[in-house]
């Protein structure tokens, strides 16, 4: 007998999977999964400005994929453990991607 999966989280999955569809946001998850980073760290390996990165960061927390933490005028982001299993299979996950 097949069991019946539970479906009464797609809405929250949908936020996170949501959060995780935009490429800048994904590779900025993806650098902030191991140690967690500084806003200006992150917007650095991005190419991009602090007030970008921190945009798709703040995205990342209100999805609660991650958290942050101040030390004076520096913001620090890191993923939460939770979503370590989602980056994981993201970066495993090659089939029928377009370059």
């Amino acid at each position: 007998m097949r069991q019946t999966a539970d479906y009464t989280d797609t809405t929250r999955w949908a936020v996170v999977f949501k959060a995780l569809s935009d490429p800048t946001r994904l590779k900025a998850a993806l650098l902030i999964s191991e140690d967690g980073a500084s806003v200006q760290e992150v917007a650095g390996a991005l190419d991009t400005t602090n007030q970008n990165a921190s945009s798709h960061l703040r995205q990342l927390r209100a999805a609660g994929v991650a958290h942050c933490r101040r030390d004076g005028k520096q913001v620090y982001y890191r993923l939460l453990p939770q979503a370590l299993p989602i980056i994981i299979q993201v970066q495993g996950f090659t089939v029928g991607v377009a370059n």
